[in-house]
């Protein structure tokens, strides 16, 4: 296991456009760019984050929990509100910058 790099049996997979924004840009991680999730975890857990090449990208603290990401993934801010009305978080926001460590 890569030190800083989180469960990795608990990854979320997120397009070339993410990948690009965590790494290179230093932004947060948004349900947007999420393709797939890999593993359960609650919110709150720490999670790879990797390309769907499979590099590793970031490791961080998550704001939703698998089920909950796996129906948000792919979907705008707006819309993750209205599917998660209970979520306390920013709507969308799956890993803030602040919360993240790049690979």
């Amino acid at each position: 296991r890569s030190r800083g790099l989180g469960d990795v049996y608990k990854r979320q997979v997120v397009d070339d456009g993410a990948a690009e924004v965590v790494s290179n840009c230093g932004r947060s991680l948004l349900a947007v760019g999420v393709v797939r999730v890999v593993g359960d975890f609650e919110a709150g857990a720490h999670v790879a984050v990797v390309s769907v090449a499979g590099a590793a990208i970031a490791a961080g603290r998550t704001a939703y929990a698998a089920d909950d990401l796996r129906a948000l993934a792919g979907k705008r801010s707006r819309c993750c509100a209205e599917l998660r009305p209970q979520h306390s978080g920013e709507p969308g926001v799956v890993i803030r910058k602040v919360d993240m460590v790049l690979s």
